[in-house]
């Protein structure tokens, strides 16, 4: 195998955990660069893309270079991912560092100069969950101008949603005779796994459960065709935990942004006996 397709099955020996890792390698795979290390039976895979390449970085990070995606199968090799980095010049420039896991992200915190952005939780469903199908919720495949709109509101650009639908993203809609009340869609992430996002609700239609209607008939529907919904929220969003929390859905997957501009000279080398305790 070469270290792109050893960084995926590493990356697949816990996929919702490194889901993210798995989706740019998807999605974007024309402008991820990817570098892997191995010792023994322990693997750090280091993914970087031009923050450009997506709407999202691009518009919440405009003046980052690119955007790495660190991980690794324990501290020692998060460690000497770090020492790579800094050898092959990648800490001379302004990026955006996004973590997956505690341990990688205390030993990139204690040896650079880190700024915390935003953090975001996934969540997912078992597999055994039953969630009932709303009668009154529609189900679609195109959206309308109202539901374009409501996506750009929620920060997609035209072309994100569009490619979405291409790749045969559904849509589940509540209305109001024709007035668009509350909306999310599904798309296929990698593999199995079905992305449900866009929630949205009008503005006058709000804390009224609609959100909830809309997202539970789209994760029987993801459920229903045998593949695994994953729901992702910004940790600020406070309505859209409480809505993870009241479908019983599960946290998989913490995700935490920094900003890095450059290593300063009073960082010391990460030491993962005397850091790593308490993680």
């Amino acid at each position: 195998m070469n270290s792109w397709q050893q960084a995926q099955a590493f990356f697949r020996t816990n996929p919702l955990k490194y889901l993210v890792h798995l989706k740019y390698m998807h999605l974007y795979g024309d402008s991820v660069t990817c570098t892997l290390s191995t010792q023994g039976d322990q693997t750090a895979v280091l993914l970087r893309y031009p923050s450009g390449r997506v709407v999202w970085d691009a518009t919440a990070y405009p003046s980052a270079e690119q955007v790495l995606l660190p991980a690794a199968s324990d501290m020692a090799m998060a460690a000497v991912l770090l020492d790579q980095m800094r050898d092959s010049g990648l800490l001379e420039r302004s990026q955006v560092i996004k973590f997956c896991d505690a341990e990688t992200e205390a030993v990139f915190k204690a040896a650079l100069p880190l700024d915390f952005t935003r953090s975001l939780t996934s969540y997912t469903s078992p597999a055994d969950t039953q969630y009932k199908v709303d009668a009154e919720v529609r189900v679609e495949h195109q959206p309308s101008e109202a539901h374009m709109v409501a996506f750009i509101e929620n920060g997609y650009s035209r072309e994100e949603v569009a490619a979405d639908f291409a790749k045969g993203a559904v849509l589940f809609s509540l209305y109001d005779r024709e007035d668009l009340l509350a909306h999310c869609m599904t798309y296929p992430n990698f593999d199995d796994v079905w992305e449900v996002a866009g929630v949205h609700t009008a503005a006058a239609a709000r804390r009224n459960g609609y959100a909830r209607r809309v997202v539970q008939t789209a994760l029987a529907h993801v459920l229903g065709a045998g593949r695994i919904p994953r729901y992702h929220v910004e940790d600020m969003n406070t309505a859209s935990h409480q809505l993870t929390q009241g479908l019983g859905l599960q946290a998989c997957l913490h995700f935490t942004h920094y900003i890095y501009d450059k290593l300063t000279p009073s960082s010391q080398p990460f030491s993962p006996a005397s850091k790593g305790e308490g993680l």
